[in-house]
């Protein structure tokens, strides 16, 4: 993947992205840490020569909507050549009662006024469109039990605990709706999709799901990991 002298490549999306990068100049954590820190490394060996510049716009909690109504502000003023854009869980949670077909709607169409907008300013901009994605990965008798890490802080809470059969299987509807349409609406403006349920649903066939996603949406450092390989298998196999 050839990156010009100076430009500039950005990430962006909701926590999973956001991975609780520093907000401040600070070059150990001004990435967050996760599968785009991970993918960024890469993307810097392979053009050092030419000095690229990395950014990390993702924010806990927004959804497609929130990421729409600051993109102008939030992304296109970078001028970026790659932009990678990952977000859909915070809209399903926020809307879970709603009706599956009125959530994808709404997401569909927040993303494609992005798409839109993007390629109007910066038409030859490379775009990675990503797969939002979701498990169950509740362990109904030790939280912990398959967690990649040795317990050490023992009274933190597990953001899944409401994740009930009925709400894990609404999950699942809404987000398998969007995973159905999201390519389409990728190739209509050019831009590369990047599944990422596969690849966890592959992996949780070895292994209990929270050793790759420890709370139902968030992935531990392993799931960052194989998020990372996907996303550089795509970018090759697109020919990036």
């Amino acid at each position: 993947m050839k990156i010009g002298f100076g430009e500039t490549v950005l990430f962006t999306g909701d926590s999973i992205t956001h991975g609780g990068r520093g907000l401040c100049m600070d070059g150990n954590h001004i990435l967050g840490h996760g599968y785009q820190e991970l993918v960024c490394g890469v993307i810097a060996e392979k053009n050092l020569e030419n000095m690229p510049k990395f950014m990390n716009k993702g924010v806990s909690g927004r959804g497609m909507s929130h990421i729409c109504e600051e993109w102008d502000k939030d992304v296109l003023p970078y001028r970026p050549v790659l932009i990678s854009l990952l977000a859909g869980i915070n809209d399903v949670a926020k809307n879970i009662e709603k009706d599956t077909k009125e959530v994808t709607e709404k997401y569909l169409a927040d993303t494609e006024s992005i798409l839109k907008r993007t390629f109007d300013v910066l038409p030859d901009v490379t775009f990675f469109l990503c797969e939002p994605f979701y498990l169950d990965s509740k362990d109904r008798e030790d939280q912990y039990k398959y967690f990649p890490h040795p317990i050490c802080e023992s009274d933190f809470v597990f953001g899944n605990k409401n994740h009930t059969e009925n709400v894990v299987k609404k999950y699942f509807e809404k987000l398998n709706d969007i995973s159905t349409k999201l390519p389409a609406l990728a190739k209509k403006y050019g831009a590369v999709f990047v599944p990422f349920q596969d690849v966890f649903d592959e992996a949780a066939k070895k292994v209990h799901p929270s050793y790759l996603i420890w709370d139902n949406i968030h992935p531990t450092f392993v799931g960052h990991r194989l998020m990372a390989n996907r996303w550089l298998e795509v970018a090759k196999e697109n020919g990036f």
